[in-house]
């Protein structure tokens, strides 16, 4: 399934200092597409949420299994999406982002951030890394985060 979301505001250059570049570690440059994903469990109720995005091999990004469209999308460019909308919003429910990566192994990088806005005020960034995002359906270990790209802040479009 899939479904466009309309876009949002970028946020704050800063806000990229949350998210790591992630990376599959040890793949041919010939592997099937590599999905990478993350849970997360709401903290309070969710009043409004927004993804900012951006990877360096031709890549797809998914919110609980729904596939967001946008036939403008770069390479090398950052972009943010409302993201609320295909959110479970209510305290304790849980929501999952995932990149699906494809092209050479090396190019397979992925980098973002999710803010989250809650009912009563409080705001949380989510942001990529190889501690809590995992490869595969499996949860096997198998990313890595690129500290050498650490300030390597995308453009937007």
């Amino acid at each position: 399934m899939s479904t466009t979301a309309p876009k949002a505001e970028m946020m704050h250059e800063e806000t990229w200092k949350t998210g790591w570049w992630i990376q599959p570690k040890d793949l041919p440059a010939t592997a099937r597409p590599s999905r990478c994903s993350v849970r997360i469990v709401n903290e309070a109720e969710i009043a409004s949420a927004r993804w900012m995005f951006a990877g360096r091999s031709d890549y797809d990004v998914f919110v609980n299994g729904t596939k967001l469209e946008d036939a403008s999308r770069e390479i090398g460019f950052a972009y943010a999406y409302d993201v609320k909308g295909l959110l479970k919003c209510g305290k304790g429910e849980t929501n999952e982002l995932a990149a699906e990566l494809r092209g050479p192994g090396m190019t397979r990088l992925f980098r973002g951030a999710m803010e989250v806005v809650f009912t009563d005020g409080r705001i949380r960034i989510y942001g990529t890394c190889a501690k809590n995002w995992r490869l595969g359906a499996d949860g096997a270990e198998g990313l890595v985060d690129r500290t050498e790209l650490r300030k390597d802040f995308p453009p937007s479009r």
